[in-house]
């Protein structure tokens, strides 16, 4: 009996020092969800500067103009989309939402901090990143939300399913495996795991550091899509994307509702049109792909500028209904911007001078917003 008690009163203060551990912890040293990057890349491409700081935080947000101490005299802009928002070409101050804080800070005379969730796996299609964007939102509280899809959403494998229930099911898949879950939930926990983590990270960030990296990469990405042999049309049926992508956007919705802010969706401008000149085609890796690649890029074809181009249009004047019959602010940027080799760096990616453009014509929606705040 005296080695129950004792094991019981062991038990009783190594639980209380933990508590008493993870509150201090949690007071002294703040973890975010994840460990955050900076890196400086380093790639000589006309049309973006050669030496670029890339960085995020915990929540995988790029920040400009942000201080977290003004929050109550600022106005916070959260911006989602795919490779022309969550660029890994560009500083904060020369993407498009870096520039769009300062051009509309000089014009309403107001403090306006912008974020923009950086690159991921599935950061290209809408869905998916709204689970993301549930995170970031939640965390940061913003006074509008920018979303600006719609080129990746178009493009799935061909045996893409279709499902109502996806956002469901992504939600569920976050976190996964008891340790994941411990590491959220404990502070103590979480500290470890993220500097064993940073640790990992470090050495698979490294190579991103390698002179011309992206560069290379764009390079070998556009042999790869003239390998391939040309698809006549997109396979069209009860599975089209069409109502992901429509999905995507009620989900913004509803998070833009349920977060008491404003939402503008935005069509993402692409290089595709239906009469691209030499040089632009050779911007193309578009590539539809019959089947998931397991290990690898696997076998794809090439898409038709035309074919692109008019599915682009197909979704964005849905968006447009969507948009217009749920009191939704919505601004297509398809065609907006001058679809040649000095603004587009690849089919969705901008240069410098492309990003100053897509500020240009954000900005009077934009405008109005803040204005209304």
């Amino acid at each position: 009996m005296k080695y129950i008690k004792l094991v019981f009163l062991g038990g009783c203060v190594g639980g209380f020092t933990f508590l008493l551990l993870e509150i201090i912890i949690r007071i002294f040293f703040p973890v975010p969800m994840e460990p955050g990057v900076s890196l400086t890349l380093n790639n000589e491409i006309p049309g973006i500067q050669s030496n670029v700081r890339y960085s995020f935080d915990g929540y995988r947000l790029r920040k400009a103009d942000w201080d977290d101490d003004q929050e109550a005299d600022s106005i916070r802009i959260l911006c989602f989309g795919g490779n022309a928002t969550t660029t890994i070409f560009q500083k904060t101050e020369d993407t498009w939402w870096g520039k769009l804080a300062d051009r509309i800070s000089k014009e309403t005379g107001k403090n306006i901090e912008v974020g923009a969730m950086a690159k991921t796996s599935n950061g290209q299609f809408i869905l998916p990143s709204v689970v993301n964007a549930e995170k970031i939102v939640k965390k940061y509280k913003p006074d509008l939300i920018v979303c600006c899809y719609g080129f990746g959403d178009t493009l799935h494998y061909e045996d893409y399913v279709y499902t109502p229930d996806k956002i469901n099911a992504l939600r569920k898949g976050v976190p996964r495996g008891l340790k994941y879950s411990l590491a959220k939930i404990s502070h103590v926990m979480r500290l470890m795991r993220n500097k064993k983590t940073r640790r990992h990270l470090k050495e698979v960030w490294k190579p991103l550091n390698a002179p011309n990296y992206h560069r290379d990469l764009l390079f070998r990405d556009r042999l790869y899509y003239r390998s391939c042999p040309e698809l006549d049309q997109m396979k069209r049926d009860e599975n089209d994307p069409l109502n992901e992508f429509i999905d995507g956007i009620k989900a913004f919705s509803e998070l833009a509702i349920k977060s008491e802010c404003r939402l503008l969706v935005v069509g993402e401008p692409s290089i595709h049109n239906q009469s691209l000149a030499k040089d632009e085609l050779s911007l193309m890796t578009s590539v539809h792909y019959p089947t998931k690649p397991v290990l690898g890029k696997g076998s794809g074809h090439r898409v038709k500028a035309e074919t692109i181009a008019l599915e682009l249009q197909r979704f964005y004047a849905a968006a447009s209904d969507y948009c217009k019959q749920n009191e939704i602010e919505w601004v297509n940027l398809h065609g907006m911007i001058p679809q040649t080799i000095e603004y587009f760096l690849g089919e969705t990616d901008v240069t410098d001078l492309g990003a100053s453009e897509i500020a240009d014509k954000i900005m009077p929606a934009v405008t109005n917003i803040v204005n209304d705040l």
